[in-house]
C-alpha cells in the first residue's frame, strides 16, 4: 500500500497514477488484461450481471437486455436481446440480477421510469430464449420507479428512486414452473428511508445497506422471515449512489455519483447488539482528467472493484492496518472527450476476478482479466527500525484468479538515505507468509522498500502498486521523544488567517456538527472530539452553508523545538472537494518563520481522517522555531470544500542506545558493592 510517508521533491507532492495525462484516448491497462469485448444491439449499454457463463447487459433508457455467452471470453458470442413488451415499452432496463430460485435461475429486471410494472423475473433456463414469467408491482405507492432491485435468500429488495421508500417480497414459496402473472403485495415496506430518494440497495450478511442519495442507512435483517428490518445505523453523504460492504462486515464503501464524485470507505463499528457507527476511514477519486465521478463499486475478499464514469473499471485493495485503501489495478474502456455520465456503467467481478464484466454506455461489453498476486502485511509497517540491528518485513502473498507465485521472484527492495537499491529474497516462514531482512540502518536515517514480485505467467506485481515511484519508508531510530502534541482539547496557541477574498468557512477549533461534507468530530483514533475544521454551520444547515468559500483560510501551530536534532512531524487531516479542480489543502513547513516550503499539495479526496507524517530535514534543518502550517482553498469560488485538521505530534528520534541489560555489578575484588 502507498506509504503515509512524505517526501521532499523540490515540486508539490503528486499521487502517482498510471494512467495519461488526458482522456481523448484509452489509458494503458494497470495489472490488467483484456480478454474480449463486444458491442451488441445499439449503445446506452447500462449495468452488467452474470452467472459464469453468460452476462445479462441492461440498456439505459431503453426496453432492452442483452444476452452474451462468454464461456469463450477471447469470443464473446451476442445470444440476442431480451425485450420488455407491452405495456412496458417505454421502461428503461437499466438495473437488473441474477439469482438462482428455488433451483432454477433467474433475472430480476428494474422497470424504471412510470411504465404499468416495475419489475419483471425472467426464466434464463436457455439463455438465448428468456421468457416473462412474472410482472411485478407493488401497492401502494410509486412503485413503477424502480431504480434498483437485490435478491438474496429468496427475498427480492426493491428500491423506489421516486421516493425513500424500499419494497421487500418474500419470494421462498416462490415456484418458476408455476409462477403467478402478476405480484402486486409485497411483504414489508420500509419508508421514511433517509431524507431524500433511495437510489440503490444491497443486502450482505443479515444487513440491508440503503444508499439514500443524502445518506447510508443500515437495517438488521437477521429476522427478516417474522419481522421488517430495523434500523441500525447511518451516515450522512452526498449523492450516495450505491454501497457494498466487505465480505467480513467491517468495512462498507459508498459510492457518490457526482462531478468528482468518488468512493468512500467506512467502518462499521458495532456499539450495542442493535446499532452501529460508521466512521470514515478513506476515500478515492480519480483524476478529473481520467473520470467524471464514480459508479457502482462490488467488494470481493480485500479487493473493491468499480466502475468510474468517462473511464472503466478499477480494483482498490483494503489496508486492514492502516484503514486506507491504495489503487491496484485499472482498465480505460472509454475514448470519450465530452463530460458527464458516460463511459464505464457496470462493474462486476463475482464471476471471478479472472473476468470482470465492464459496460460501457457507448462501447459495450469488456472481459477483463484482473487477476494479481494480492500483497499485505500481516501486522502494522514499522515506522522505526532500530539501528545497526536486524529488522525483518513480513508480508501474506494470495493467488487472485489465475495467477500463481513463482515464489523465486519475490524480493525485498530497499534503499538506505537515498542510496543505491539492495534486493533480497524473501522467504517462506510458513504457509503464505515470507519475509527478509532490511539494510542495517544508521540512526536517523530513513530506509525506503518496496515488495516485487512475479507469477508463474510472467505478471509483475508490487507493493505498493507504482513502485518504485512509491515506496513504504521506516527511519532508525531507538525510539521518538515528543516534543510537541495537541489533540485540540485546548487552546496551545495556533494562530488562524484568511486571505481578503474569504467570505466563509475559516478554520476554528471545536466539535463539528457534521454534514455529508464535514466530519462529525475529531479523528476517532486520537483523543477527544475536538478538532480544527473550516467552520461549523448551524445544525440540519444545508452541506455547504460554511464551507470554504471565495478564498484561502489558514492556521498555524506554535513552534515545535526541533533543537535536539532531527524527528517526524505528523498529524491527521480531512479533505472534501465536491469537484476536482484547483481547490486544495495545502501543509508548509518553516524553520524561521519567513521562509515556507510546500510539504503535500492535495486535490482530490471526499473526506476521511487519513493520518500524514513527514521527516523534518526533509524539507528544512531541523531548529528550535519549527512551525507548520494547513491551509485550505476554495478559489475560485466553485465548490464545497471542507478541511480538518487533528492529532498533531513533533518527536524526534531519540539515537541514545539504551544500556545494556543483564551485566552483574561487580568490584575487582569481588567485595560487595555495598561494602568499603
Amino acid at each position: 500500500m502507498t506509504s503515509n510517508i512524505l517526501r521532499h521533491s523540490g515540486t508539490a507532492l503528486l499521487l502517482a497514477f498510471p494512467f495519461a495525462l488526458a482522456s481523448q484516448a484509452a489509458d494503458p491497462p494497470f495489472n490488467t488484461t483484456l480478454l474480449g469485448s463486444i458491442a451488441p444491439g445499439v449503445p446506452d449499454y447500462a449495468d452488467v450481471w452474470g452467472d459464469g457463463q453468460y452476462v445479462y447487459m441492461g440498456r439505459f433508457l431503453q426496453n432492452a437486455v442483452d444476452i452474451v455467452d462468454i464461456s469463450n471470453p477471447a469470443s464473446p458470442v451476442d445470444l440476442g436481446t431480451y425485450t420488455i413488451a407491452s405495456p412496458n415499452t417505454g421502461a428503461s432496463a437499466q438495473d437488473l440480477k441474477v439469482a438462482p430460485l428455488n433451483g432454477q435461475n433467474l433475472l430480476f429486471v428494474g422497470l424504471e421510469f412510470n411504465d404499468p410494472h416495475g419489475v419483471q423475473i425472467v426464466d434464463i433456463s436457455n439463455p438465448a430464449s428468456p421468457t416473462l414469467l412474472t410482472n411485478i408491482d407493488t401497492e401502494p405507492g410509486n412503485f413503477e420507479e424502480i431504480h434498483n432491485v437485490f435478491i438474496e435468500d429468496e427475498w427480492l429488495y426493491m428500491d423506489n428512486s421516486a421516493d425513500n421508500t424500499i419494497s421487500i417480497l418474500d419470494l421462498r414459496s416462490y415456484n418458476p414452473l408455476s409462477p403467478p402473472t402478476d405480484i402486486t403485495a409485497w411483504t414489508y415496506q420500509l419508508t421514511s428511508v433517509g431524507n431524500v430518494f433511495v437510489h440503490d440497495v444491497t443486502v450482505q450478511n443479515d444487513r440491508l445497506y440503503a444508499s439514500a442519495w443524502g445518506s447510508l442507512e443500515i437495517y438488521d435483517t437477521t429476522n427478516i422471515a417474522t419481522q421488517a428490518p430495523n434500523l441500525i445505523g447511518s451516515v450522512l453523504g452526498i449523492s450516495v449512489h450505491a454501497a457494498w460492504a466487505s465480505d467480513d462486515g467491517q468495512f462498507v464503501v459508498t459510492s457518490e455519483e457526482r462531478g468528482g464524485g468518488g468512493l468512500r470507505l467506512f467502518e462499521i463499528i458495532q456499539t450495542s447488539p442493535t446499532s452501529v457507527r460508521l466512521v470514515q476511514r478513506d476515500s478515492f477519486v480519480l483524476p478529473a482528467n481520467n473520470a467524471f465521478s464514480v459508479h457502482n463499486p462490488l467488494w470481493v475478499g480485500d479487493r473493491i472493484y468499480s466502475s468510474f464514469y468517462q473511464y472503466g473499471g478499477v480494483a482498490l485493495e483494503l489496508d486492514r492496518t492502516t484503514k486506507t485503501m491504495e489503487l491496484v489495478a485499472s482498465y480505460d474502456t472509454s475514448d470519450i472527450t465530452s463530460s458527464g455520465f458516460n463511459g464505464n456503467w457496470g462493474c462486476y467481478p463475482l464471476g471471478g476476478v479472472d473476468k470482470v464484466l465492464l459496460s460501457d454506455l457507448e462501447n459495450g461489453l469488456y472481459i477483463v482479466d484482473f487477476s494479481a498476486l494480492q500483497i499485505s502485511f500481516p501486522s502494522a509497517r514499522p515506522e522505526i527500525v532500530t539501528p545497526g540491528a536486524t529488522n525483518f518485513i513480513t508480508v501474506e502473498i494470495e493467488e487472485l484468479g489465475n495467477s500463481t507465485l513463482n515464489a523465486a521472484t519475490l524480493q525485498l527492495n530497499s534503499s538506505v538515505n537515498g542510496g543505491g537499491t539492495v534486493s533480497s529474497a524473501m522467504t517462506n516462514i510458513g504457509g503464505n507468509q515470507y519475509r527478509a531482512a532490511l539494510p542495517n540502518v544508521p540512526c536517523g536515517a530513513d530506509v525506503e522498500y518496496w515488495i516485487t514480485v512475479d507469477d508463474n505467467q510472467g505478471r509483475s506485481f508490487s507493493d505498493p502498486a507504482t513502485a518504485p515511484a512509491d515506496r513504504h519508508v521506516a527511519y532508525g531510530a531507538y525510539g521518538l521523544n515528543t516534543v510537541f502534541e495537541d489533540n485540540f482539547e485546548t487552546n496551545l496557541g495556533w494562530t488562524v488567517s484568511d486571505s481578503g477574498s474569504l467570505t466563509s468557512g475559516t478554520w476554528e477549533r471545536g466539535n463539528p456538527i457534521g454534514t455529508g461534507a464535514q466530519m462529525e468530530r475529531g479523528d476517532e483514533e486520537g483523543t477527544g472530539q475536538n478538532c480544527f475544521f473550516t467552520q461549523n454551520g448551524v445544525v440540519g444547515g444545508s452541506d455547504g452553508a460554511a464551507d470554504v468559500d471565495g478564498g484561502t483560510t489558514t492556521v498555524t501551530s506554535p513552534v515545535m523545538d526541533f533543537s535536539a536534532g532531527d524527528g517526524l512531524v505528523r498529524y491527521s487531516r480531512w479533505m472534501f472537494g465536491s469537484t476536482v479542480d484547483s481547490d486544495n489543502f495545502e501543509v508548509e513547513v518553516t524553520n524561521n518563520g519567513s521562509t515556507w516550503v510546500q510539504v503535500e499539495n492535495f486535490t482530490q479526496h471526499s473526506g476521511g481522517w487519513i493520518k500524514r507524517r513527514f521527516r523534518v530535514s526533509d524539507y528544512v534543518t531541523p531548529s528550535a522555531n519549527v512551525r507548520v502550517r494547513f491551509s485550505v482553498s476554495d478559489d475560485p469560488n466553485n465548490s464545497l470544500t471542507e478541511g480538518g485538521l487533528d492529532e498533531v505530534q513533533a518527536q524526534v528520534f531519540d539515537c541514545t542506545a539504551p544500556a545494556p541489560t543483564g551485566i552483574k555489578n561487580k568490584r575487582p575484588n569481588g567485595s560487595s558493592p555495598n561494602r568499603p
